[in-house]
Formats: structure tokens, C-alpha cells, sequence
């Protein structure tokens, strides 16, 4: 299905703040939020986290609510549900009419009752909302067993018929697998069947498809958008990306600090957005800028030659061992001043050649190259005296980042390590927190103090103050929102030029490889299909993995090179 295409029918009805658009054929709206006001505790960079918060969606109608972080929006969301913890943030005006009731006023055992069985919800991480103890089949019959409904078998039966409407594969192996076994899209959709099971007639979608690649992100807005009309279900998806909101909006409604304002029809707000902030954000929208072609010399400073490593594993309800191969026969290198995008699917096995450049994971075959010198031999404090020359970002900073040490513990302990005095160590500190934009007093403060954005540029200045090399950024900024990570991937250009690095860039997001990656290279299923200059992977992909990456980017009929245009 082209969601845009599905959609564009909506685009043209005039919608006005609070209004129900022509489009839905339906004067009855599911939900109606008017004046809602949510108090923050003292202490908080604002009194109110939303302000005079207006929402209505009909049935069948989905709206995004879109915004950068600290916009409100997921606040908003969870006001709706009453899932905020309000002896410290609580709902302080307004009204929540569902279907007539207004849930502001429902006590807890009537909001048990709404919650799952009448508005489901789909969160950002599933990993975190999923129970690790319990198979997927259970938690999904979790619901329909605490309202009593059907027997064992046919809780059973519900939960493998929702398991294959998610399209999951083999229903009856994932019904008995847990979390930690599925990837990342089936987790996703494992979370979607069990907001679905009981068949709500509202759905919140917070962020689902933030950290997923463009294949299994294209398949979960398709499978939202399939399933809403078949069941009729209203849905609030909340994002910061204007490419997704951009396939699946019938409306758009966008915060900034806490209020809302901006709303209309999807082809009224991405072709003519009247708000400054509206504008910035659909302008940050990765791959809508190409950076000018870099000069780099011909010497790598990192390079993998012929590296392959495999990982045996049982079957299911199987003694057999498998082998799969994460990465096969992978050469590729990275020269000074250039960044090479490494992207591809999750399972491509592209993080894990980036762990086997760094030597976190011992390769089975091939060599890695530091300039000339052969490091894949090196162990033990050999190794470790070449740790400054290679340094990694990780995806997510705050589980990368010691939450009981100081910023400036945590940077200065790598130059130590290393033979650096205090003193030598906290002259380079301050030198890499002003390399990332970083004021030198935030050295006193701990990790949770900072904003996401700002915790990637505090792991950023800790690999950089080991002056290295090489910079391996791992999914560095796919968590991010559109404007931060757009000053991340400014600031990593910048850097790049400064200290003539040499950066692997491992995304799964296309769209983010176009606007930093001076060469891409393609992997699928752990071998390396196509690989060239990004503006010739773009404008030309010789391989049809690389052509089926670029069709499934979000927005792409939309955003183009700097330019919008409509369908």
C-alpha cells in the first residue's frame, strides 16, 4: 500500500484548531480534549508541561501529534491514558471526553476498565514495556484474562489470530518465544497485537517507530494504517519526524512548549505551514540537504580485510545447532577526513563489523588494520595502548554513560587511563566539551541532568578527548529528534574537518547517511552488496536491496533535496 497515496484523499478539507475534518464521515467524534492543562512539580524549566491543550479524533481518523522533545506531546499522550504520576505532575484544568465520559474525573477502577479494552497504546521502546519473564502468548492473553473473557483455549486461539494480523512470522514459535528472542520490528508488532487483542476504538502511538530501520519502520506504518481501517480505530501517533507524518497523517497537530500551534490537514501543514517552528521542523528532516563532496586522501586509516564471524545457536525446539553468519567476508576501509555511512537492516550484521573494528569482538577470519599496522592479533595491554587511536559513540547515551559519576569524571578517566596527570586530563576535558558545544562547568553535573541531545555531545567529548583517529558512530543519533540530530550530525561534520578524523557512520536511517556519509556501503545479511559515493548510491542503486532501503525512506515523495513536494 502507498500510505501517501491512501491518504491523500484526506489532505484537502479546511480544518481549524478543534474541529472534525470532512474526511472522516463521521460527526461523532471518539475523543475530545478541551483546555487541558498539566502542572509540572516545582523546580521544572517551565510551571505547566502542556498548556490549553485542544485534540479531537473521529473514528478511523489518525492525527499525528508531532514536536521535539520537551514539546508536550508524549505528556499529552499520557494524560489521555492517566498513566502520569500525579502526586508530583498532574492534570490541573480541562476536560477528557471519550466516547461522552470525561476521564479526567474516572476512578481507578473505571479507568482499568477503559485502558486496553477500549484505548490501547503502543509505546516508544517495547523492550522496556514488555515483561522479560513472560512469553509473548502470555502477556498478550494477560488482558483477556483479567476481564474474564473466553476460556484458556480461546484466549489462545485470540492470540495466535492477532499475532498473524500483526504479520508476524510462524504465530505459534513467537506465541512461546520471550522478548529478548524477537528483533526489535517483532517486538514492535508484538506490542501492537497486544494493544489490539482487545479490539480498542482508540489507539496512542508514542514514537513506535523512532529506533527502527526504514524496511521494518515502512512495514509497521502500513500494518497501523491496515489495521485502523479494518477496525475502524482512531489513532494519535506521536512523532517528531515530518517524513512519517508525512505517509500517514489525515491530520496534523504540532506542540512546542507545551501548546499547540499549528494544526491542519497533512497536505495543508507540509505545503504551507504557517508557523516558524512548523518550518523548522519539516526543514530538519534528514535528506533534505546534501553536504558538498569532501577531499580525502587515498591512505586508510582503518581497514577490514576479508573479516567474517558466525555465531552457532539452537533451533527452535531443536538440539540441532545452527551457524548463521553475522558478517562474511567484509572488506571495507575509512580514510582521514572521510565518513564512510555503514547501513543497512537490523540483523545486516552492521553493528557487528562495527564492534569488530574497535576489536570489542574478536573477528573468526580476516584482519583489521590501524593505518598499516595489523590489530587483529593484539590483546591485553598491547591493545589497550591502541585504544586512543579508535574510539565508538554508542546509540544510547544514558545507558552508555555511569549515572553515579560526574560529567567530568567520566570524560577525564579515559586520558588517565593513559598516563595523563588531573590536571593534563581536565585541560583536555574542557578542550573536547568546547569541541562538542559544551560549557566546562557542566564537569559538576551527572548524566540524567541533560537532555538527550546533550548527553550524545557528553559521550562524543569522551571519545574525543582521547584524540583519536578514528570514530565509530553506532546508531549515534537515531534516537534523537529531527533538530537535534541535526545539530549532532552539524557538530560531527565540524569536528571531522577540525581533526581530519576518519568516522564509520552505522545507520540504519538512509536519510541521516545522505546528509553526512561522503561513501556508503550497503550490507544485507552480513555481506556487503553495493558500495560508492553517497549521491550515486542515491541517484543510481545498482542492487536491489539498496533500491528496496531507498523505497521504503518515509517522506520520500514528499521531501526531496531540500524541497517539498506533493504527490
Amino acid at each position: 500500500m502507498n500510505r501517501a497515496t491512501a491518504n491523500s484523499s484526506g489532505g484537502s478539507a479546511k480544518t481549524v484548531p478543534g474541529s472534525i475534518p470532512a474526511e472522516t464521515g463521521n460527526s461523532h467524534p471518539l475523543l475530545v480534549v478541551r483546555g487541558l492543562s498539566v502542572r509540572l512539580p516545582g523546580g521544572a524549566d517551565r510551571s505547566h508541561a502542556i498548556t490549553d491543550f485542544d485534540l479531537d479524533i473521529a473514528p478511523e481518523e489518525l492525527v499525528c501529534l508531532v514536536g521535539a522533545s520537551g514539546s508536550g506531546k508524549s505528556v499529552a499522550a499520557r494524560a489521555i491514558m492517566r498513566l502520569l504520576p500525579e502526586s508530583a505532575v498532574r492534570i490541573e484544568a480541562g476536560s477528557i471526553l471519550f466516547r461522552g465520559r470525561d476521564l479526567a474525573g474516572l476512578s481507578p477502577k473505571a479507568l482499568r476498565e477503559v485502558r486496553g479494552a477500549e484505548i490501547g497504546m503502543i509505546f516508544q521502546e517495547p523492550m522496556t514495556a514488555l515483561n522479560p519473564l513472560m512469553s509473548i502468548g502470555r502477556q498478550i492473553e494477560e488482558g483477556m484474562s483479567v476481564r474474564g473473557i473466553g476460556d484458556r483455549r480461546s484466549r489462545r486461539r485470540r492470540a495466535l489470530d492477532i499475532l498473524d494480523e500483526v504479520h508476524l512470522p510462524d504465530p505459534d514459535a513467537i506465541y512461546h518465544s520471550y522478548p529478548h528472542q524477537l528483533s526489535g520490528g517483532q517486538r514492535q508488532r508484538a506490542m501492537i497485537a497486544m494493544a489490539l487483542v482487545l479490539e480498542p476504538k482508540l489507539l496512542i502511538a508514542d514514537e513506535p517507530t523512532t529506533a527502527l530501520d526504514v524496511t521494518t519502520q515502512a512495514t509497521i506504518l502500513d500494518l497501523i494504517d491496515e489495521l485502523r481501517r479494518k477496525h475502524k480505530t482512531g489513532v494519535l501517533f506521536i512523532t517528531h519526524d515530518f517524513g512519517v507524518v508525512s505517509e500517514i497523517a489525515d491530520r496534523i497537530v504540532v506542540m512546542r512548549d507545551g501548546r499547540v500551534v499549528e494544526t491542519g490537514s497533512r497536505n495543508e501543514v507540509l505545503s504551507a505551514p504557517r508557523d516558524e517552528y512548523t518550518k523548522r521542523l519539516i526543514e530538519a528532516v534528514p535528506g533534505a540537504r546534501r553536504r558538498p563532496v569532501n577531499v580525502m586522501n587515498d591512505n586508510p586509516v582503518l581497514r577490514l580485510s576479508n573479516v567474517s564471524k558466525s555465531y552457532s545457536r539452537h533451533g527452535f525446539l531443536s538440539l540441532k545447532r545452527k551457524e548463521h553468519f553475522a558478517v562474511s567476508n567484509l572488506s571495507l576501509s575509512v580514510r582521514p577526513r572521510e565518513v564512510l555511512g555503514l547501513v543497512g537492516e537490523s540483523g545486516s550484521g552492521k553493528s557487528t563489523a562495527a564492534r569488530i573494528a574497535m576489536r570489542l569482538t574478536d573477528a573468526d577470519r580476516g584482519q583489521v588494520f590501524l593505518s598499516s599496522e595489523d590489530i587483529s592479533a593484539l590483546h591485553g595491554r598491547r591493545l589497550r595502548d591502541r585504544r586512543n587511536a579508535f574510539q565508538i559513540v554508542f546509540q544510547d547515551p544514558i545507558g552508555s554513560l555511569n549515572p553515579r559519576k560526574r560529567v567530568g569524571d567520566i570524560i577525564t578517566v579515559g586520558p588517565m587511563l593513559h598516563g595523563a596527570t588531573r590536571d593534563e586530563a581536565e585541560s583536555l576535558t574542557e578542550e573536547a566539551l568546547g569541541l562538542v558545544g559544551l560549557d566546562k562547568n557542566v564537569r559538576r553535573r551527572f548524566p540524567h541532568e541533560f537532555s538527550g541531545g546533550q548527553r550524545q555531545r557528553i559521550a562524543l567529548a569522551r571519545a574525543l578527548v582521547m584524540r583519536p583517529k578514528v570514530l565509530i558512530a553506532d546508531e549515534a543519533v537515531s534516537a534523537l529528534d529531527v533538530l537535534v540530530q541535526a545539530q549532532i550530525l552539524d557538530l560531527l561534520c565540524g569536528i571531522r574537518d577540525k581533526l581530519d578524523l576518519a568516522i564509520l557512520f552505522v545507520t540504519h536511517d538512509l536519510r541521516v547517511a545522505s546528509e553526512i556519509c561522503d561513501t556508503i556501503a550497503v550490507m544485507e545479511k552480513g555481506v556487503l552488496v553495493e558500495e560508492g559515493p553517497t549521491a550515486e548510491i542515491f541517484d543510481a542503486p545498482k542492487h536491489p536491496y539498496t533500491q528496496k532501503l531507498l523505497n521504503s525512506i518515509p517522506g520520500r515523495q514528499w521531501f526531496a533535496h531540500g524541497t517539498t513536494n506533493q504527490d
